[in-house]
């Protein structure tokens, strides 16, 4: 079988678009931020010294949609820019208290929407499937035409 018989773009891109109104809805009612915010809020929690400009390169966005979020975390009070001690043109970011605890709101609605898809894929065929979506992603990565 190949993926065009079996139709999996079809099935992927409408999985993703129901994952993510799934994820976004349940962030929402339980922390008041989207998945894409939420994602940010995780980078930044990771303790390393992080800048607008990783968390793009992490997120694969663009630097001006970054900025634009940025803004909105900024006016949210989630989070704060911190002048980097090692670089002055630079900016590190943190979490605010308030950031602290959306996150903390925000891990059992993660937690909920991981278990789907733990039930969906099942203990034996998580790895492969991981494995394969990261194929894929460092494919597409790679390919300047389709």
């Amino acid at each position: 079988m190949s993926a065009s018989s079996l139709k999996i773009y079809s099935h992927l891109q409408r999985a993703a678009h129901l994952l993510n109104k799934r994820a976004d809805r349940a962030l929402i009612e339980a922390a008041g931020v989207t998945t894409a915010q939420a994602a940010v809020l995780v980078i930044i929690a990771s303790g390393t010294k992080t800048t607008q400009r990783d968390i793009a390169a992490a997120l694969g966005i663009n630097e001006s949609a970054m900025t634009a979020m940025m803004v909105r975390l900024e006016r949210m009070q989630l989070v704060a820019k911190c002048a980097d001690p090692t670089d002055r043109r630079s900016k590190t970011l943190q979490l605010s208290k308030q950031g602290q605890q959306v996150l903390g709101k925000a891990r059992p609605a993660f937690a909920t929407i991981n278990a789907l898809i733990d039930q969906a894929i099942g203990a034996d065929d998580m790895d492969g499937f991981g494995n394969a979506l990261s194929r894929l992603s460092a494919l597409l990565l790679n390919v300047d035409k389709i």
